[in-house]
């Protein structure tokens, strides 16, 4: 054994004995340390690290007879997450303290035990993992927020991956303008049983109907996007089979197994939204949402990142024919045409901003197909093919003089996988020829 290694033992036995004689003086609990990195990661991940308010630097740290919770605030929303008696062992009355957020998350994230032991001694603070020992001065926790006491609200149940889809479809075509701050958030909607979730910026308009009836009284809230990103962050993690979702007065709490979320709603009156989707159409056409996705996709390599880089649409129902092009870029053009699965109604076409078409296209399934309704003049409608009536997305159009057309001129039909390959037979004449190279080389030899 080396004289190095005799001194970690020494050392180490040295620190268990001290521990040990001010064992009536220490609150000493032991974590699974997976188990407090996991909890320790959820909370410092909302931490503003350089917040005005020094506290809100902080960790809220608390034993509990129903295991160790682990709060964090910002000015936007509160999360609370729990480490289950199962992962703990705590071994004397409930304490809270505060810990400094980045400082704990680097120390737990670098424990090398499997188990990891918190002595508390005042306002200092031993972690042990392994071999390691550190010391950290920790605050009282007395200045830190309280959270909100919410008994009795509003309250549903829905199903994780059902709320994270109906997220993912809408929160995009939130409002970033605090000209309206009502409108930077989803509108979660629900009458007669039926929940809905609604985002527009007055540009864009996204709309996502549960598929089966909610238990819950009638509500019309509308929650803030940066909460709802934060909500599907823990969604993604499949902690939970069911959430449940709180309104009570200007507040909402996301309930989620063992993280609780809570914020505010927005203030404010969400306009009438019914009026935005189109009840007609010049001309209707499905086409594989795919194939479609893949085109404006091609179409936006020639965008800038300016609002005015435009994408022109143009349908013929009758003819089931459809076009993409962006023609405005000062770096290139690009023209494709489709041909649809089927289609209804005349010509028409429409121009509009091409990232809020290529995001509303992104958050509709890629295998769906994609049905397009369009006039010239009204908004431009997409919905997936057979899903429910009421999922749509809705994209406002721009001035252009290309929706002054009357046809979709020169167009071409789909490329024919099946047509001649130049490509056919050539490994096969490369292959003989090598052969009567061959065949040559060994004749001259001999």
């Amino acid at each position: 054994m080396t004289m190095t290694l005799e001194h970690d033992i020494d050392l180490d036995k040295k620190v268990d004995l001290q521990l040990a004689d001010d064992a009536n003086k220490v609150r000493k609990i032991t974590i699974k340390t997976a188990e407090l990195l996991k909890a320790v990661r959820r909370a410092v991940s909302i931490v503003n690290h350089n917040h005005s308010t020094l506290v809100l630097q902080n960790i809220f740290f608390a034993t509990t007879d129903n295991g160790i919770i682990l709060r964090a605030v910002n000015d936007s929303f509160s999360v609370e997450t729990t480490i289950d008696p199962a992962h703990c062992v705590i071994e004397d009355d409930p304490r809270s303290v505060l810990f400094p957020a980045k400082r704990l998350l680097d120390i737990v994230s670098k424990m090398s035990g499997k188990n990891t032991t918190i002595f508390i001694r005042d306002n200092f603070i031993r972690i042990k993992s392994g071999r390691a020992n550190m010391d950290i001065g920790v605050q009282d926790a007395d200045e830190f927020p309280k959270l909100p006491q919410i008994k009795k609200g509003n309250t549903f149940e829905i199903a994780a991956d059902a709320l994270l889809d109906m997220y993912t479809r809408t929160v995009f075509a939130t409002s970033k303008l605090e000209s309206m701050p009502v409108l930077q958030g989803v509108l979660h909607d629900i009458e007669d049983q039926r929940f809905r979730c609604i985002a527009t910026d007055r540009h864009r308009f996204a709309q996502v109907y549960h598929p089966t009836t909610i238990e819950c009284e009638p509500m019309r809230v509308s929650v803030p996007a940066i909460t709802i990103n934060e909500v599907m962050k823990h969604l993604k993690e499949k902690k939970a089979d069911t959430i449940k979702v709180t309104v009570k007065d200007t507040r909402v709490v996301y309930d989620m197994n063992d993280t609780v979320l809570y914020s505010q709603v927005l203030e404010g009156t969400y306009p009438d939204t019914n009026r935005i989707i189109p009840t007609g159409a010049k001309a209707t056409v499905t086409v594989p949402n795919s194939e479609f996705l893949g085109a404006v996709k091609r179409a936006a390599i020639f965008l800038d990142d300016s609002n005015s880089s435009k994408i022109t649409i143009m349908i013929d129902g009758e003819k089931n024919q459809m076009r993409i092009q962006s023609l405005d870029s000062d770096e290139g053009t690009m023209l494709e045409d489709m041909v649809t699965l089927k289609g209804e109604g005349g010509f028409a076409s429409s121009t509009m901003n091409g990232r809020y078409l290529l995001e509303s296209l992104s958050r509709i399934g890629g295998t769906a197909h994609v049905e397009i309704k369009m006039t010239s003049t009204m908004p431009f409608l997409l919905r997936e093919a057979n899903a429910l009536e009421g999922n749509v997305n809705v994209v406002v159009p721009v001035k252009h003089r290309l929706d002054s057309s009357k046809s979709i001129e020169n167009f071409t039909s789909n490329y024919n996988e099946e047509e001649a390959d130049p490509f056919a037979g050539r490994a096969e004449e490369y292959a003989e020829q090598q052969a009567s190279e061959a065949t040559e080389s060994q004749e001259g030899a001999a």
